[in-house]
């Protein structure tokens, strides 16, 4: 009989484990939608493994059945076979154990194998999905809105005999709207028109990153790199507008194709381009024989670059260097403009030196240096020019800008990509709170105190008939008022001195103070 309960309790394990195995198959089934090949096997496996381990059992207790049922009609003592029999039962069913013990750990391997697998398709997909979406270009539409307000506080008698009485002027100094975006991995497109006093091409082009030997490539029609400056974007800049003497040697935008290779970390920058010489005045269409041709190259670096625990900007050193050379009209005499006014003035307001320089060997060139320092709060910037025209006739340039947020862990971004200045952080945005009973400020967004002096020296440049030369001077104070990242309102006084100003055969000296309110918008 006992025996008999052996081989029992034999088959109901046996059963246990096939219904559990069913079970858990079942439970697959129902989580995948499928039977799975694998599990087919394993289950196959499975039965065999069961079947010849418990065949020596299903023997054996069959033989040790038959022999006790002989003994019991002649003894009611199990025979010592009989106590054999059953020690080696036990045997068995404890390898049976043992190998179902096996068998589970070896599913639990398959289904941890099978879940690394299903996640690496899953992986792999995502990777399909995201080089299939870097194929296809994306498109951001954007612009921004400048508004002025000019008022001209003072002329003295001389400078009103030089320029006449200056209006005061309100005016869209600047609106323009863009599409950029990106695709198939490695190029970017911008397109950008102003539309303010008549349409006019901004930057427009094509960029092709990390190119063989070339790195980033650019070709379009977009600025000639002639100091930090002139290359930030006018929402950037300091002050109301560039510096004036920024306004009297730069180039502008041009068509042309650059090259930009980064080192150390993109921490040095190396930018070279060619353009066409000739101004197109924002022509879409110009034909000529005699553009002309423009080399520039501009050198950067940041020796100092440091960063706090949270990842912002702590102190930054940069240093630079910029050269131009401009042949306007090959083969042709040519001349070039030269032209300076106060910070801030609109388009329609006079120019304080301006004059038309004939070239005499049809060629000039400027070159610049440059060199801007922030830690933390405070930061300054300054740029030197040196422009030699025809080979003999010289001018010259310098201006230095400082700032101070007044409004604690705030800084002005830096852009390795442009080697320049790019955006202020905006930790808390301009905000208004309603009490319930009366209405105040939650937050007041960024201030900002900034202060500049600019000189400008065309004394060296020949008499032109018509023109007015000479040096000019002009300190700028003003409160920059950031309401969040998008928005923007600079308040700048601007105190210009005019030295020894010729024009014809006389000399002037004059000067005049103007308050200029200005309201920047991004979009």
């Amino acid at each position: 009989m006992t025996t008999k309960k052996d081989n029992s309790r034999s088959n109901q394990f046996l059963r246990f484990i096939f219904k559990k195995w069913i079970a858990v198959d079942k439970q697959k089934q129902i989580k995948r939608g499928h039977f799975d090949r694998l599990d087919f096997n394993f289950g196959l496996a499975l039965l065999i493994i069961l079947g010849l381990s418990t065949s020596n059992v299903w023997a054996q207790t069959e033989t040790t059945q038959f022999a006790s049922e002989i003994d019991i009609e002649n003894s009611y003592e199990i025979p010592i076979e009989s106590e054999n029999a059953l020690q080696n039962s036990e045997g068995s069913l404890s390898t049976i154990i043992q190998s179902e013990e096996q068998l589970l750990t070896l599913q639990q391997s398959i289904d941890k194998l099978q879940e690394e697998m299903n996640q690496m398709k899953i992986d792999l997909s995502k990777k399909q999905k995201e080089s299939e979406t870097s194929k296809k270009f994306t498109c951001k539409v954007g612009g921004n809105l400048i508004m002025d307000s000019v008022v001209v506080a003072n002329q003295n008698s001389a400078n009103r005999f030089l320029y006449g009485d200056v209006q005061n002027q309100f005016d869209f100094r600047d609106i323009r709207f863009y599409l950029r975006g990106k695709g198939y991995d490695n190029l970017e497109y911008d397109c950008t028109l102003g539309v303010n006093n008549g349409l006019s091409f901004k930057d427009v082009g094509v960029i092709m990153r990390k190119m063989p030997y070339l790195s980033d490539v650019r070709v379009g029609y977009f600025k000639i790199e002639s100091g930090m400056d002139h290359l930030q974007s006018t929402y950037d800049s300091l002050f109301n507008d560039f510096s004036s003497n920024t306004y009297t040697f730069r180039v502008g935008r041009r068509f042309g194709v650059s090259s930009t290779h980064y080192f150390a970390n993109e921490k040095i920058r190396f930018f070279k381009g060619v353009f066409v010489g000739r101004d197109f005045d924002n022509d879409a269409d110009v034909n000529s024989d005699n553009s002309g041709i423009i080399l520039n190259t501009r050198l950067t670096g940041v020796p100092v670059y440091t960063e706090t625990n949270d990842g912002d900007l702590y102190e930054i050193l940069h240093l630079g260097v910029c050269y131009y050379w401009n042949n306007p009209q090959s083969g042709e005499a040519n001349s070039v403009r030269l032209r300076s006014r106060p910070t801030g003035w609109t388009y329609s307001m006079p120019y304080y030196l301006n004059g038309t320089l004939p070239l005499d060997q049809g060629t000039y060139s400027v070159t610049q240096a440059e060199i801007a320092w922030q830690k933390q709060r405070s930061g300054i910037l300054s740029e030197a020019f040196f422009g030699q025209y025809s080979g003999y006739d010289e001018a010259y340039g310098v201006n230095v800008q400082g700032r101070y947020f007044l409004t604690p862990g705030v800084y002005q971004q830096y852009s390795k990509e442009k080697g320049c200045f790019n955006g202020v952080n905006v930790p808390d945005n301009l905000s208004v709170i309603d009490t319930g009973s009366s209405r105040c400020f939650n937050a007041w967004g960024v201030w900002e105190a900034v202060a500049m002096w600019s000189w400008t020296d065309l004394n060296n440049l020949k008499t032109v008939p018509g023109a007015t030369y000479g040096t000019f001077n002009e300190l700028v104070a003003g409160v920059n008022w950031y309401w969040n990242s998008q928005m923007r309102i600079t308040f700048n006084w601007v105190h210009s001195i005019v030295d020894s100003a010729r024009s014809g055969n006389s000399s002037f000296s004059s000067n005049s103070d103007t308050a200029v309110l200005q309201m920047k918008v991004k979009f």
